[in-house]
């Protein structure tokens, strides 16, 4: 992954709430870690389908 394409995924991914940045360091908010669970349970259902 280029840096040019890193910025446009932290610029989203601010801007949606699920990452901020403080004092140079990036870190996940409480909405993005719904979005990580959220995820995780499509994920264990998905692997139950036959």
């Amino acid at each position: 992954m280029s840096y040019s394409q890193l910025e446009k995924y932290l610029n989203a991914l601010e801007e949606s709430g699920f990452i901020a940045e403080k004092s140079g360091v990036w870190k996940t908010t409480e909405k993005g870690l719904h979005v990580i669970e959220a995820c995780e349970v499509c994920r264990r259902i998905v692997e139950k389908v036959p």
